[in-house]
């Protein structure tokens, strides 16, 4: 007969045990009145899930609960057709369908155990390693749809063809918005030189939500370690500690992705959440959006490359400018004195000094020199009141 194998689970009942599928209608859940398969967990909701027998095939749905259900590590969204040795995860209880009816496969090797399990495993909260040389783009990307691709491919085209900072980051927040339909917001966020965190380009779905104000908890969280993070309802994320800006915002599923330049550092990040219960986003959401923030992280470093170039070259034209004033001012020839000679020769600490000399004829074939001193060295900035 048909049935689901126990293979894990928080407590209580043994790896092993075997649930027999000997119904039309087998309702799954912590509700001992309502569900022919009882899971009397708190995180399980009451009906949970439920599985159907039709014409000898069994199907599984989920039944709007809080935490869902996976099958093989996908969500299930639709009734789903359950085929043999496949993985159902209900919150922290994963089961094996077994149906003698079809030859069972060979097992699996050992050294490929591990890998399954992590993948049969997602768990409430993901991080992932958001650095360019650990990430294996190939990966992610094999698991995504053309649309993703053609955001992807989008956001990449418009990276490249811009150094200005300002409207690139604008950009990749309204693709981020567009690709990911679930996010009610998204802010791209960079560092100040004193490492604040400053939104530098922020998308709302809809009027009247909040585009200024972002979790600095969730962003500090990724910033800090990073790596990429994801949860499913950060309002009851543990691992985020009671912080007030989440309940505040109302943010539910929350993405964070670190933005790391090539030497390792953070140079800021990329949130989007949600504020719908029923809106979640999912690891290879987490995995495209790493993608982008390592691309959008390439792209922010040539941009302040480039804004360094121009300002040291703005720089460097006002000092030869200041130089070439400076030296006009100083006497272009010496004085013919009978039995003197006279020499100068004028050079700065720095590229342009205080320093002052000249010569000036008095009556009666007298001679002056002056010779002046300005405190402090370098450029000033221009006076903001008038002189």
């Amino acid at each position: 007969m048909p049935s689901l194998v126990l293979l894990k689970s928080p407590g209580g009942a043994s790896p092993g045990e075997t649930i027999p599928l000997d119904g039309d209608l087998l309702v799954i859940g912590r509700d001992a009145d309502t569900c022919q398969i009882v899971i009397p967990h708190h995180a399980v909701s009451r009906r949970h899930a439920q599985i159907t027998r039709t014409n000898g095939n069994f199907y599984i749905e989920d039944l709007r609960s809080r935490n869902n259900t996976f099958v093989n590590s996908k969500q299930v969204t639709i009734r789903t057709l359950l085929k043999p040795e496949d993985k159902i995860k209900i919150c922290d209880f994963l089961f094996r369908f077994y149906d003698e009816r079809v030859k069972e496969p060979p097992p699996i090797p050992d050294w490929m155990k591990k890998e399954k399990e992590e993948e049969d495993d997602p768990g409430g909260m993901t991080t992932i390693e958001a650095t360019g040389s650990r990430i294996n783009a190939e990966k992610y990307l094999d698991s995504q749809t053309t649309d993703r691709l053609k955001a992807l491919l989008e956001i990449s085209t418009s990276l490249a063809r811009t150094l200005e900072l300002d409207p690139l980051l604008e950009q990749v927040a309204e693709t981020l918005l567009k690709e990911f339909r679930q996010a009610d917001r998204c802010f791209v966020i960079l560092l100040d030189d004193s490492g604040k965190p400053i939104p530098k380009a922020t998308k709302a779905r809809r009027p009247g939500l909040d585009e200024s104000r972002f979790s600095r908890t969730i962003v500090k969280k990724a910033v800090d370690s990073l790596k990429s993070y994801l949860s499913e309802d950060a309002s009851t994320d543990a691992s985020l500690g009671p912080a007030a800006s989440i309940a505040e915002f109302r943010i539910r599923s929350v993405m964070c992705v670190p933005l790391i330049s090539a030497d390792g550092k953070a140079l800021g990040a990329i949130q989007m959440d949600t504020q719908d219960r029923a809106k979640k986003f999912r690891e290879d959401d987490l995995n495209l959006l790493t993608i982008v923030a390592i691309l959008a992280a390439v792209a922010v470093e040539k941009a302040k490359l480039h804004e360094t170039v121009l300002t040291r070259e703005k720089d460097r034209k006002e000092i030869e400018l200041a130089r070439a004033v400076q030296l006009g001012f100083l006497p272009q020839t010496v004085p013919e004195v009978a039995e003197y000679e006279f020499y100068s020769h004028y050079s700065p600490a720095q590229s342009i000094g205080g320093d002052y000399y000249d010569f000036i004829n008095l009556p009666q074939g007298r001679l002056a020199i002056v010779v002046g001193d300005v405190a402090g060295k370098g450029v000033p900035p221009p006076s903001s009141s008038p002189s």
